[in-house]
């Protein structure tokens, strides 16, 4: 075995999250998903880094389809993605959006959360019900 140069291994550390506030939000890139990894259903996954805070560790958006199982499930699926759309002015209409567009789109003064993960880490997420009530797509 050869012995391989890799200096600053002892000292590195992963990003973390940033605290519960609002962040001006860049979608660094987004992939298209046959089949999720826990639903099996198709979904798009977007990474989401924190402009103001570049240290911080980026995270993962992702917006799922209606399925046609139930009509009030699609209709929840379909105004989340409306208020993340919106929000990231990614061009749509009532027949659907390209994906392709998502990634260098910005949004700003987005509230984050944070949610700990199965591996118990903590990561930020989008409150994206916060934002579409902004939006008014909240009924009261």
């Amino acid at each position: 075995m050869t012995r391989m140069t890799y200096t600053g291994i002892a000292d590195a550390t992963l990003p973390g999250a940033v605290p519960v506030e609002r962040y001006d939000l860049c979608i660094v890139s987004a992939v298209f998903n046959e089949k999720s990894k826990r639903s099996g259903k198709p979904n798009i996954e977007a990474e989401i880094e924190i402009l103001s805070h570049p240290e911080a560790a980026s995270f993962r958006h992702y917006l799922t389809f209606p399925d046609g199982e139930d009509a009030k499930s699609d209709n929840f699926k379909r105004a989340l993605t409306n208020a993340f759309l919106t929000a990231f002015n990614i061009e749509y209409d009532d027949t659907g959006f390209d994906d392709n567009d998502f990634p260098g789109c910005t949004a700003d003064n987005m509230p984050l959360t944070l949610d700990k993960g199965d591996d118990g880490v903590e990561r930020n997420s989008i409150d994206i019900f916060l934002v579409a009530q902004g939006l008014g797509l909240v009924k009261s």
